[in-house]
């Protein structure tokens, strides 16, 4: 086991690599601010604010929709379809209202009332044929989309919408519509309504689609980092070593790891508080990251101690890499309270033996690691 002195790999240090990975620093932030939120809240926050947007989205192309058809009714002289159209439009527009003042649920029976209402008036009044009636596959995402309800809700829901439209189809679809339209332009009308109805849904499809992935992709987020730091936590840097160590015995490509631990971090918590500790395990994360290459991972192994993991990395290079994350933590001073504190490292670097597993390299670096302490501190060493 050698100790190494940070004054003696000075050389080392000004040679070491120049190259960061600045995304490290930057997701150390953000996965901060995202953690203030409980990891099972976000899936349903995530859909939530989708369905609300969706819902203001849809309310809005509706309330545009039931503009357009006004002229087309008047100019078709079917009256009472053109005035169905501007109350529905009155309604859409108060429904949008209420949307922006977060009164959904009146605003969601506005739409339930308006979209039931204008069906069996257009279906009446023009017949099965003019297509109106497939609006009503609308409600299947306002029944579904949300994730606040509860399964017998819903169910409820789409009992009622299936009963609804079944009563539609019994009365409506044999009889005779009370204004006679020529066949071209009832298709006209017809494939219109089914090109609108097809592009809101697989809108909505699509869009949830994206939604999953983002409630999915914050999930891992929550589940391979520490909330405090941002950084990696130790179950996910094991897993990433435990792949290294089979991707060494399959192709042998070296690696190597530090243990890197806060010198006097116990007297920072007793002297100034576990906040001001706190904001120097977070500013300590980001120079940490600023002092590793693209390739290389780091985590909160626990406490005050971090593990870096080097891909493609040999023990020498690997002192290189501590050196320089050591001249980064010591180069300037940090403020807590109305004190400058000048924090350093001790380091403990180990490369993977493939006589070994991935265990016993970590003790390796653990154990070199104690040996700095015992031997001063501030120092690099390794075994």
């Amino acid at each position: 086991m050698v100790i190494i002195d940070d004054q003696k790999y000075k050389i080392a240090w000004e040679r070491g690599t120049q190259q960061v990975a600045s995304s490290h620093s930057i997701e150390s932030v953000q996965l901060r601010e995202n953690t203030l939120v409980p990891p099972q809240a976000i899936s349903g926050a995530i859909t939530d604010r989708h369905y609300e947007k969706l819902l203001t989205l849809g309310v809005s192309i509706a309330l545009l929709l039931h503009a357009a058809f006004i002229p087309l009714f008047f100019i078709l002289e079917i009256l009472v379809l053109g005035l169905a159209n501007i109350g529905s439009a009155l309604l859409y527009a108060i429904a949008l209202s209420l949307l922006k003042r977060e009164e959904y649920w009146l605003a969601i029976l506005i739409c339930w009332v308006e979209l039931i209402g204008y069906t069996a008036l257009a279906v009446k009044t023009l017949g099965w044929q003019s297509g109106f009636h497939y609006y009503m596959l609308l409600f299947i995402p306002l029944i579904f989309a949300s994730a606040t309800n509860r399964f017998s809700v819903v169910a409820i829901k789409a009992i009622l919408i299936c009963l609804v439209y079944l009563i539609i189809d019994v009365w409506f679809r044999t009889g005779t519509p009370n204004v006679i339209l020529d066949e071209a332009m009832l298709s006209y009308i017809r494939y219109g309504n089914i090109l609108i109805v097809f592009m809101f849904l697989g809108y909505v499809i699509y869009s949830y689609i994206q939604v999953v992935y983002a409630a999915e992709s914050q999930l891992v987020r929550y589940a391979i980092t520490d909330p405090l730091t941002g950084l990696y936590n130790r179950r996910y840097i094991y897993q990433l070593g435990r792949y290294q160590e089979r991707l060494h015995k399959r192709e042998g490509h070296p690696f190597s790891i530090i243990l890197a631990d806060i010198d006097g971090f116990k007297s920072i918590n007793d002297s100034y508080g576990h906040e001001a500790g706190d904001s120097v395990l977070i500013t300590l994360s980001h120079k940490l990251c600023n002092g590793l290459r693209e390739q290389d991972s780091v985590a909160r192994w626990g406490g005050e101690e971090y593990l870096i993991l080097l891909p493609n990395t040999r023990q020498p290079e690997a002192v290189m890499v501590a050196g320089r994350i050591g001249k980064l933590v010591s180069s300037e001073s940090q403020r807590i309270g109305n004190s400058d504190i000048q924090l350093t490292m001790t380091f403990g670097v180990s490369e993977f033996d493939p006589d070994e597993g991935i265990d016993d390299c970590i003790a390796r670096a653990d154990q070199a690691m104690l040996s700095g302490k015992k031997s001063g501190k501030n120092r690099i060493v390794s075994s």
